[in-house]
């Protein structure tokens, strides 16, 4: 596997030393290895520095002994290393000198091997190779990340565009919607405004999973941005409580909803986010939970700096094992009820509300056990400085 990697490349090697016959070895044995190689022979330092200047997009490695007649091994290879052009280069030091000093001057000035003369030709090649084999890899990787790079530039525009164009159209459905709902085109019996209401929660879902792809991709990059300032904390829980009750049928869920709502407290948050958090742990809670059940959102005071809101309902509960891994990427639970209710889930959800939890310096987690139902808690912050403390850290 290695010789097929090394053969499938054109290898230039410099070799440097001012005993003609060591060129001439180095030559012949790389030459018998295979065609691809290329010997580059230079007897002194000067000539081979400009050579290696003007090319060393092709040179593959630098074979460079320490005793040259203008200068010393060790100070051309801290001057390729210094530069940014040449310092990728490996280069290994074949010498008669085999003082332990000046090995690890070789390396400290850079080298990255050491051979001393007489050298063995077997080792010669084996060492050469998997340096090479090495830099051909690098290289490889290298242009891998570059276009993963260019990929995850376009992908980011796509979703951007996507996004973008998809919520201007929700937007417009969700307006007509309501406008139709509240019979501003004529009166309508209950069976539209019925299917009304499942069209505004489908028009919801989607508004969701967008929100929910574009910040995972966000939060993937630490591109995620807070749009926070301190508001009134109880007004957004009632006009949440307002739109949940207006999205989520009754006659399709039959669950009732109860909020526990403080009087006038202030905070610092971003609205839409913890918009994006409540819903994506309601959704989770309607999914676990049965006909008639609970579900209750509310906030408590937490301590000096914090409050604590939560989700709690009375479904099927979480098995302990998966409690771990409930917030990372991706995570699907298992569960009887989900199978029953056909309830697919892109997985992000729970993971989302953790990184947007924690964008607000808070942190989530939860209390669960099977057949009896789960409360999931977030903290949020008081005030803003604590969200600027722990970006500076």
């Amino acid at each position: 596997m290695e010789n097929k990697i090394l053969q499938e490349h054109k290898i230039k090697i410099v070799a440097i030393d001012d005993f003609h016959p060591t060129l001439t070895l180095i030559s012949n044995i790389f030459k018998n290895i295979h065609p691809n190689y290329e010997i580059i022979k230079f007897d002194n330092g000067a000539n081979a520095l400009e050579f290696i200047n003007n090319n060393y997009n092709d040179i593959n490695l630098i074979l460079l002994d320490i005793i040259l007649p203008d200068i010393s091994g060790f100070d051309l290879c801290r001057t390729l290393k210094n530069s940014e052009n040449t310092k990728e280069i490996p280069i290994v030091m074949i010498t008669a000198k085999s003082d332990s000093s000046d090995k690890i001057e070789g390396f400290e000035a850079g080298a990255d091997d050491y051979i001393p003369k007489p050298f063995n030709e077997k080792e010669l090649i084996a060492r050469v190779n998997l340096i090479l084999k090495n830099q051909l890899l690098k290289k490889h990787l290298y242009k891998q990340n570059q276009k993963l790079q260019k990929l995850n530039e376009i992908k980011d525009i796509f979703l951007s565009i996507a996004s973008h164009d998809i919520r201007n159209n929700l937007t417009g459905i969700i307006g007509h919607c309501y406008l139709i709902q509240m019979q501003k085109y004529g009166q309508l019996d209950n069976k539209y405004l019925q299917s009304l209401k499942i069209i505004l929660k489908r028009c919801k879902s989607i508004s969701q999973l967008v929100d929910n792809i574009i910040d995972a991709a966000k939060l993937e990059a630490g591109k995620l941005v807070l749009n926070a300032m301190m508001s009134n904390f109880s007004e957004f829980l009632r006009q949440y409580y307002f739109d949940i009750i207006t999205l989520y049928s009754y006659e399709e869920y039959k669950f009732k909803l109860i909020v526990e709502i403080p009087e006038d407290l202030e905070i610092y948050f971003d609205s839409q986010k913890i918009d994006e958090v409540f819903t994506n742990l309601v959704n989770n809670a309607l999914k676990f939970s049965n006909k008639n059940s609970e579900i209750t959102i509310g906030v408590k005071d937490y301590n000096d700096d914090y409050i604590k809101c939560f989700v709690a309902d009375n479904g099927v509960g979480i098995k302990a094992e998966d409690i771990p891994h409930l917030f990372d990427k991706f995570t699907a639970i298992s569960s009887k009820n989900r199978a029953k209710k056909m309830m697919k889930s892109s997985g992000l959800g729970l993971s989302i509300c953790k990184g947007i939890v924690e964008a607000h310096s808070g942190k989530i987690w939860v209390a669960s056990e099977e057949n009896k139902g789960s409360t999931f808690y977030f903290t949020l912050p008081k005030r803003e400085e604590l969200v600027e403390e722990k970006s500076q850290n």
